[in-house]
C-alpha cells in the first residue's frame, strides 16, 4: 500500500520561503498536495497531481480574519492552512502575484521583521535573568545540593538562549534586508 501523507522539511519560512514554496509546488504536480505546516515541516498528502503555485503571508492580525482570506480569494488565491501568523495559499500556475510591487512586499516582511526584533529582546531578557540568577545563586550558595541544582539549570537556560538568539538574529537581519530590496 502506498504511503497517504509525507513529511517534508521546511528551510525556514522567511529563510527560504521561495525555495520552499517551488519545491511544494513541484511537489503537487507530482500528487503531494500541502495540507499543513507541522514542527518546521510541510505535511503533504496524496492526490491528484495539481499544477498550482504556493504562497505564504504573514499576518498576525485575527479580527479581520474573514476579509483578510477575502482579500487572497478575490485575488484567485485559495486559502490552504495556518501555523502561528503563517497563512499559506495556492492558486493555478500563471495566477497574477499576491505581491506585485515592492511597497506591499516590503510590508510584509516589515511585519516579520518586528516579531523577530521582539523574539531577539525576549530572548535576551531570558538570557539576562539566568545570568543575574546563576549570580546570586553563586553568591549565596553554601554547598546546597539544590541550589547547586538550580545554578545548573540555569547554565543550561542561559545556553539555550544563547542558542535560539542566534537563529532569531539571522532572521531578523534577512527580514530587514527584504525590507530594504
Amino acid at each position: 500500500m502506498a504511503k497517504s501523507t509525507k513529511y517534508v522539511p521546511s528551510g525556514g519560512l522567511l529563510l527560504s520561503e521561495e525555495k520552499d514554496m517551488k519545491k511544494l509546488s513541484k511537489l503537487a504536480g507530482e500528487g503531494w498536495i500541502l495540507d499543513s505546516f507541522e514542527k518546521l515541516s510541510y505535511k503533504l498528502i496524496k492526490s491528484e497531481p495539481e499544477y498550482i503555485e504556493y504562497c505564504v503571508d504573514y499576518n498576525e492580525d485575527k479580527d479581520d480574519w474573514n476579509e483578510y482570506i477575502s482579500l487572497f480569494e478575490n485575488s484567485d488565491w485559495e486559502y490552504v492552512c495556518s501555523y502561528e501568523g503563517y497563512h499559506f495559499f495556492k492558486a493555478p500556475k500563471g495566477t497574477k502575484p499576491i505581491y506585485t510591487d515592492k511597497e506591499t512586499l516590503s510590508l510584509k516582511y516589515e511585519k516579520q521583521y518586528k516579531l523577530m526584533k521582539k523574539s531577539v529582546i525576549g530572548t535576551i531578557l531570558l538570557i539576562v535573568a539566568c545570568i543575574l540568577a546563576i549570580r546570586y545563586i553563586s553568591i549565596f550558595n553554601n554547598g546546597s545540593n539544590i541550589l547547586r541544582g538550580l545554578n545548573f539549570v540555569c547554565y543550561v537556560s542561559a545556553g539555550a538562549g544563547i542558542g535560539i538568539l542566534i537563529p532569531f538574529i539571522i532572521c531578523a537581519i534577512v527580514a530587514y534586508k527584504k525590507i530594504e530590496s
